[in-house]
């Protein structure tokens, strides 16, 4: 059966604001929706199921992913978009996040045929869907990538692994102190 995406993303939407030398930019934000946004470029088939909110910062995220060829017909638009304010200098990146995160707390049943028309989904291991996803993920072979979070050590992280056919995780190097003490395992 061909797959309708490449790529399905689960995620909660935000909106940043970079402030550089060179100036001030408004893009999309999170980490989900980045990595989707980089995979269409690429030339990936791929959509996107979260939630941000009615305003004009979800207008600013939808806006973004669709006019680049997203796939937007499972986002929610409620409450409040998240932001987050990011300074970016030639050293490093600061980031100040504003809590309004519009997370999904279960799948819909559209939601679920949905992520059965892709070849691979992209989330958060600390989704609150992480488990039914990966559940899903399994029973329709469906590869799974993830990524890991500096919050994400609050999370019985061998377990979410163990209990999940998960084909990749993401981690940068300042948050693989997460993964350390499971390795052996995991491996």
């Amino acid at each position: 059966m061909k797959k309708s995406f490449d790529v399905i993303g689960i995620g909660s939407g935000c909106v940043d604001t970079l402030h550089t030398e060179k100036g001030r930019f408004v893009c999309q934000g999170g980490a989900v929706a980045n990595t989707i946004y980089s995979l269409q470029k690429l030339g990936l088939r791929t959509g996107y199921i979260g939630n941000v909110g009615d305003d004009k910062n979800g207008k600013i995220f939808s806006e973004s992913l669709k006019s680049n060829g997203i796939d937007l017909s499972r986002l929610r638009m409620h409450g409040k978009t998240a932001t987050c304010q990011i300074k970016v200098t030639h050293e490093r990146r600061d980031m100040f996040l504003q809590r309004h995160f519009n997370s999904m707390t279960k799948l819909a049943k559209n939601d679920i045929s949905y992520l059965k028309s892709a070849r691979s989904v992209f989330m958060r291991i600390s989704s609150k869907v992480f488990k039914d996803t990966a559940k899903l993920c399994k029973a329709n072979n469906n590869m799974l990538f993830v990524s890991l979070h500096e919050l994400d050590t609050k999370l019985d992280v061998y377990n979410l692994i163990k209990s999940a056919r998960i084909n990749v995780i993401f981690s940068g190097m300042h948050r693989m102190h997460i993964l350390v003490p499971y390795l052996d395992k995991i491996l």
